[in-house]
C-alpha cells in the first residue's frame, strides 16, 4: 500500500510538473521569443507571398525569395527606389516613394513593366491595400484606385480634404477600408470610392502633432500607430482611446508601425524595441528575445501568415515562427 501510494504521489508530481513546464513555453506567440536572421535582405517596407515565393520591397528596392524566407536576391529590372508591394490575385504590385510610379509583375517578380497610366507625374506611392478585384494605392496626392489589376489608375479621393499630405496606410474590415491620410483617419464602405473622416476621441489631440503612421485590425480593435504612441478604436473608428505607454519615453524618432499575427497585434518602435499586446486595452510587453544589439532597434514589422518580420536599425532582417 506504501508504495502505491508512493507511485500515486510521484505520478502527479510528474503530471504537475509537465503542465508547468508546458505553460511556461507554450502559452501565447512564442513564448521563448527565438529570432532567425535573415540573409540577403538588407531592409523592408513590406513583404507579401505569391504561390510558393516571397517578395519584399524597400530602401534598396525589390527581393525575392523562393525558400520560405531563408534567403533572398535582388530583382533586377527596377529602377533604384524606395518600393512598398502589394498583391492581387498572383500580380505584384510595387511602387516607389521617389516617384518613379507604378511596376506590376505578373511572374513573381522576374519582370517589372511600368503601369501607372492616370497616375500623377512624379507621384511618390507609399502603401497598397486590395479590396475584392480591385487595388487601392496610397500617394502623397492621396488614394488612386485600379479596377483591371493595376493597368490604370483613378483618384479615388471624395471626403477627404487633406490630399497634400502623405497616405501612409490601410486597414480592411469586412467591407471597411481605413486609410490614414496625414493628420487624419479616413473610413470608407464603398470600395474607396467615397471617405469620412472617424478621428475622434484621444487621437484628434495627437493629430495636431503627429500623423498617423501605421493602421492595423485585430478583432474589434482598430489600431493607430503614431510618433507618441498606439491608439485604439472599438467601434470602427467612432472613438479613439490611447493604450498604455510602450516606455517611459513618449516619442518614437520614424513613428511606431504595426503587425498583425492571429490576435496578437505587434508594435516596431525604433529604438524603444518590439512589443506585442493580445488584448484592445494595449497592455503591452517586450518581444526582443534573443536579438543582439543594435538589432533591438525596430524599425519595421510586418506579418505573413504566422511568420513575423523585422527590420533592424542596424540593416539587419529578422523572422520568428508562431
Amino acid at each position: 500500500m506504501k508504495t502505491l501510494t508512493l507511485v500515486l504521489a510521484f505520478l502527479l508530481f510528474a503530471s504537475v510538473f509537465s503542465a508547468c513546464n508546458k505553460s511556461n513555453n507554450s502559452v501565447g506567440p512564442n513564448a521563448l521569443n527565438q529570432w532567425t536572421q535573415v540573409n540577403g535582405l538588407p531592409t523592408f517596407q513590406n513583404i507579401v507571398k505569391v504561390d510558393s515565393n516571397l517578395i519584399a520591397a524597400g530602401y534598396d528596392g525589390v527581393y525575392t525569395s523562393t525558400d520560405n524566407g531563408a534567403n533572398w536576391n535582388a530583382s533586377s529590372g527596377l529602377p533604384w527606389g524606395n518600393y512598398n508591394v502589394g498583391l492581387i490575385a498572383g500580380t505584384v504590385v510595387a511602387g516607389d516613394a521617389y516617384g518613379q510610379g507604378i511596376f506590376v509583375s505578373s511572374d513573381h517578380g522576374l519582370h517589372w513593366p511600368a503601369s501607372d497610366s492616370g497616375l500623377p507625374q512624379n507621384d511618390s506611392v507609399f502603401c497598397f491595400s486590395v479590396v475584392g478585384s480591385n487595388i487601392l494605392a496610397g500617394t502623397d496626392r492621396g488614394v488612386f484606385k485600379s479596377t483591371d489589376m493595376g493597368g490604370s489608375w483613378i483618384g479615388s479621393n471624395s471626403g477627404i480634404s487633406q490630399l497634400s499630405y502623405v497616405c501612409t496606410s490601410f486597414a480592411v474590415k469586412g467591407t471597411d477600408i481605413f486609410v490614414a491620410e496625414g493628420y487624419g483617419v479616413y473610413l470608407s464602405r464603398d470600395n474607396g470610392d467615397n471617405w469620412t473622416e472617424v478621428d475622434n476621441g484621444a487621437l484628434t489631440d495627437s493629430l495636431k502633432t503627429y500623423p498617423v503612421e501605421s493602421l492595423a485590425i485585430s478583432g474589434a480593435g482598430i489600431f493607430a500607430g503614431m510618433q507618441d504612441g498606439v491608439f485604439v478604436s472599438t467601434n470602427e473608428g467612432g472613438i479613439w482611446t490611447a493604450t498604455s505607454k510602450i516606455n517611459a519615453s513618449p516619442s518614437f524618432s520614424s513613428g511606431i508601425q504595426l503587425a498583425v499575427v492571429d490576435s496578437t497585434v505587434f508594435a516596431a518602435c525604433g529604438g524603444a524595441g518590439l512589443f506585442r499586446t493580445t488584448d484592445n486595452s494595449g497592455t503591452w510587453n517586450s518581444v526582443l528575445g534573443n536579438l543582439p544589439p543594435p538589432s533591438t532597434v525596430v524599425n519595421r514589422v510586418v506579418a505573413i501568415g504566422n511568420e513575423l518580420y523585422i527590420a533592424t536599425g542596424n540593416g539587419t532582417v529578422w523572422r520568428q515562427q508562431f
